[in-house]
């Protein structure tokens, strides 16, 4: 490994999560959508090609933790990753507040237990890096009630992360900020989903993280 690399050369690396990640990955914009996943892996190609990465992405618009539970096997385990991104937990607030959905949401103590039960059995059957990433920040008012609930949820994945000795990534954090400066103009395409900007945030974050030094591309 480089020094201050957080990746090997050929390493598999997979993105799990919501419509954030998904990005029509599975249609027009195959095979890795047009969001935060696509920059990581273009920016990835550009600056290191010698690293040869294998990106992969498994987000699926709608999902709840739930919904991740229940396809982890084959989405997640089957793919055998040897380094795991998970970010998930918009539509567990939002449909807290849409009358026809308050079925599927999913509480704090749910999520909270969903994700321990991921990341135990993640370990158990491969043990790869896994890197949590908080979950978005809507374009709204930081005291309206979804972003204090989603506020709460990147709470427990703090709890989580600390838990099991992970690395968590301050994406609510970051976004939110950007929120409450007044200047998320053109950062999202409707109050949930992020535009390019809030896409590129999220794949700096992890190219930070990954240890990837961004520089003039060229000879």
């Amino acid at each position: 490994m480089d020094h201050g690399l957080a990746v090997r050369r050929g390493e598999k690396i997979l993105f799990a999560g919501d419509s954030i990640t998904d990005c029509e990955h599975r249609g027009i914009a195959a095979p890795l959508g047009f969001g935060y996943v696509q920059l990581v892996d273009s920016l990835i190609k550009v600056h290191r090609p010698d690293l040869v990465l294998e990106v992969v992405n498994r987000g699926n618009s709608g999902d709840t933790i739930l919904d991740l539970e229940n396809r982890w096997a084959r989405d997640v385990l089957e793919e055998k990753p040897d380094t795991l991104f998970v970010m998930i937990g918009v539509n567990d607030v939002l449909n807290r507040y849409v009358e026809e959905k308050k079925s599927l949401a999913v509480s704090d103590d749910a999520y909270r237990e969903s994700y321990r039960k991921l990341v135990r059995l993640t370990r158990r059957e491969l043990d790869p890096r896994i890197v949590l990433l908080e979950p978005t920040c809507l374009e709204l008012s930081l005291e309206d009630p979804p972003n204090r609930d989603l506020r709460g949820l990147a709470r427990v994945v703090e709890e989580v992360g600390a838990e099991f000795g992970l690395d968590v990534l301050p994406v609510f954090r970051r976004l939110s900020s950007v929120v409450e400066s007044g200047l998320s103009r053109g950062w999202y395409t409707d109050f949930t989903h992020p535009h390019f900007p809030g896409h590129a945030l999220i794949a700096l974050i992890i190219l930070d993280y990954l240890g990837l030094q961004l520089a003039p591309a060229g000879p």
